[in-house]
């Protein structure tokens, strides 16, 4: 082999190894472009559905807005004709003033649940160590401010067990499925039993009435927005509809078995955060 051959030989592999070393830099520069665009899209897949549920929840919370303040329509009206009788029968004076205090409550109460829905919408989940008796007792002091209460007997089992969870959205869950038992109880022997149940890691809580029960064809309606079982409901709809979406929220599940004329059970079940 001549010296030409060889210089020429070992060009032509010099080239070859610029070629391979080219062709590795180029596939290592599509590896990262690949994993590039894949990140992109996981990104801009994850905006659209933050998107999506900013879309959601502002809808929501226009439509409880809207609702509460309709609601609040009521008790305004009722202390606007109270006064104006408080102006000429001073007579009944007594009487009017234990129905304005009434509207006053009622209003208040409107509201309160106006502020406590929306940030149950809004908020980030906060989760704080509870027993379920002090859990209980704040419930249970919120529920006395509510008509009817005194004319059902709810039983709670005691328990001192600590947990970890939401406490604000729990709350929220349990005032308005022990609402709903209320709202549509019997005329008389209303019952109302509550039950809290650690099973590995996820506690179970059941609400059970003895109440009208609800129909068949209405059993899917119940957790929707503004639904309301009845003429005879007395909430603005948005209770059972909630506690749904903060059950979910909370990567749990909620379902309910009813029977007419017998009674409706609601039952929770949520994991416990270690």
């Amino acid at each position: 082999m001549t010296e030409s051959e060889i210089n020429y030989k070992n060009l032509l592999s010099e080239r070859e190894r610029d070629l391979e070393d080219r062709n590795e830099e180029l596939e290592a520069q599509h590896e990262e472009l690949t994993a590039a665009v894949e990140a992109m899209i996981k990104k801009n897949d994850y905006l659209e559905k933050t998107l999506e549920e900013l879309h959601i929840r502002n809808n929501e919370i226009e439509q409880i807005v809207y609702r509460s303040s309709h609601d609040l329509k009521s008790p305004i009206t009722s202390l606007d004709g109270l006064l104006m009788l408080m102006e000429t029968d001073q007579g009944n004076l007594n009487d009017y003033l234990l129905k304005a205090k009434m509207a006053s409550n009622n209003m208040k109460h409107i509201l309160q649940m106006m502020v406590l829905y929306s940030n149950s919408l809004v908020s980030d989940l906060a989760f704080e160590t509870i027993t379920i008796n002090d859990l209980w007792e704040q419930v249970n002091y919120e529920l006395q401010q509510i008509d009817g209460y005194d004319s059902v007997k709810i039983s709670f089992d005691k328990n001192k067990r600590e947990f970890s969870g939401d406490v604000a959205r729990l709350k929220m869950i349990l005032f308005n499925l022990i609402k709903n038992g209320i709202d549509f109880k019997n005329k008389s022997n209303a019952r109302i039993e509550v039950r809290f149940n650690f099973r590995s890691e996820c506690l179970k809580i059941q609400v059970a009435d003895n109440g009208i029960g609800i129909p068949n064809d209405l059993q899917s309606d119940i957790f929707k927005m503004f639904f309301r079982g009845s003429n005879s409901s007395k909430g603005s709809g948005l209770g059972l509809y909630l506690s749904k979406r903060a059950v979910e929220l909370m990567e749990g599940k909620i379902n309910v078995v009813s029977s007419e004329n017998i009674g409706t059970t609601i039952t929770v079940e949520l994991p416990l955060k270690k």
